[in-house]
């Protein structure tokens, strides 16, 4: 205990708990010493081991400041032969770089999902072996076929797109999910059904490796961007976007100006002159 609070034994024999360890004046709306608090006084009354929940409990540190920090504890009482409470055992664990690290997948998925809803490129996101929908943003709607996100999300790829089975495209995402190996694919051909029509269409997948979202959550997840505008995309068309990419409205600029080039095309992904 001393060596995780960073105290020596002679700073805290003979003093209260709540004087070593005070409540962080800084942040008045932790409830650490309130729980340890009801949590001792529980293993007092019942004399009853208790196991305290996940608890913010800041350190103070000198100067008035503070550290903050997690734990995880349980108060158990030692008890005579009478059955009367001599003492409490107060154990612990910091279990702060584990929350932290938990805090920082939250908030990288919180931006995510953000990016995904903003993007201008229609964007499906799915979760496990059953490649289920967790997300999708407003551009992949009308690529596939559907009004709202309701009709969408928590659903297999297969019941939303029932024509998609048999297509190599299935293959490609359980593969994905199967080795955990990260997948490019330029020019993936995908049948989709629009407004009772089969319609033929040119996909580029990706499956990310850099997010390590994924890996913590031990998760494959499969982005999908349409590019179906006319055009099958080539591999040297896809590399002149990511070095040159441009916006819709230079895209219109180059087509009103009639400039010649191999390929116009926006970083939203439209192509229509090759």
């Amino acid at each position: 205990m001393l060596r995780l609070t960073g105290r020596r034994r002679e700073d805290v024999v003979g003093k209260g708990v709540f004087e070593v360890y005070p409540q962080n004046p800084g942040a008045p709306q932790v409830a650490g010493p309130e729980s340890l608090r009801t949590s001792l006084q529980r293993a007092i009354d019942t004399r009853e081991p208790d196991q305290m929940p996940l608890v913010r409990y800041d350190l103070p540190i000198g100067q008035g400041n503070f550290q903050v920090r997690y734990w995880q504890a349980r108060n158990t009482p030692v008890l005579s032969p009478a059955g009367e409470v001599l003492f409490l055992l107060h154990s612990t664990a910091d279990v702060t770089e584990a929350v932290l690290a938990r805090q920082k997948v939250q908030e990288s998925e919180e931006r995510f999902g953000t990016l995904v809803a903003q993007a201008p490129v229609a964007i499906g996101l799915t979760r496990g072996p059953d490649q289920v929908f967790e997300s999708i943003n407003a551009s992949m709607l009308p690529v596939i076929g559907k009004e709202h996100a309701g009709e969408v999300i928590g659903k297999p790829v297969v019941e939303v797109l029932p024509e998609l089975r048999g297509q190599p495209v299935l293959d490609l995402i359980r593969r994905v999910y199967q080795t955990g190996e990260p997948f490019q694919g330029l020019e993936v051909p995908v049948t989709l059904r629009m407004h009772g029509q089969l319609r033929q269409g040119y996909f580029h997948a990706d499956e990310p490796s850099c997010y390590p979202l994924v890996h913590f959550l031990n998760e494959k997840r499969f982005l999908s961007l349409d590019l179906t505008y006319g055009y099958p995309i080539r591999a040297t068309v896809y590399e002149y976007l990511m070095e040159n990419g441009m916006s819709r409205q230079e895209y219109h600029w180059f087509l009103q100006n009639q400039v010649k080039a191999r390929c116009v095309m926006g970083n939203d992904y439209y192509m229509t002159n090759g």
